[in-house]
């Protein structure tokens, strides 16, 4: 049963404001992502203060992916969970119980894949705005997926960014 996701930011229970995450990053270096607007910002903590390293505006139906991927990160984020997101805007226990239901259904009628085209769709759109903040989507077979720290983030993406590359490597310009 293919449905349009619904409208409206995704409200994921609690978690609307936003979200740090510093696991796998070099100390200092923070990722925030705003989950009402959509936008998720690199951040360097020099001696002084926080500095911005970079932003990117992600679009809704993007942040339906991110967004649970981040809060599960470093566990992967089932397929229930991101069709729950996805679909629900929502990743409370009875919306993903619903989800799950659908998606067995799906499973012994033989169309998951017809099921889970419109997440994959979205995910391969996610993945190339997540890259270059240092992290790849990674497909755990027949499960879901998960968030992947990279070795170091692609700066290359963002030409204006307001501070080298070099500060990944511990050294503020």
């Amino acid at each position: 049963m293919m449905v349009a996701p619904a409208s409206g930011s995704p409200s994921h229970g609690k978690s609307t404001g936003i979200v740090h995450l510093s696991a796998g990053l070099p100390e200092g270096q923070v990722i925030a992502l705003d989950a009402g607007s959509g936008v998720i910002s690199y951040m360097v903590s020099s001696t002084t203060r926080p500095r911005l390293v970079m932003q990117d505006q992600f679009s809704e139906v993007e942040m339906t992916i991110v967004l649970p991927l981040f809060l599960r990160f470093p566990v992967f984020c089932t397929y229930e969970e991101l069709c729950a997101s996805f679909y629900d805007r929502d990743t409370e226990s009875q919306i993903v119980e619903k989800r799950r239901e659908i998606l067995r259904r799906a499973k012994e009628t033989k169309t998951l894949d017809n099921e889970l085209r419109q997440i994959q769709s979205a995910v391969n759109r996610a993945k190339m705005k997540i890259r270059p903040f240092g992290f790849e989507i990674g497909a755990i077979q027949r499960k879901g997926y998960m968030l992947i720290v990279l070795e170091r983030p692609d700066f290359s993406r963002f030409p204006y960014t307001l501070i080298e590359q070099s500060v990944y490597d511990g050294e503020l310009s």
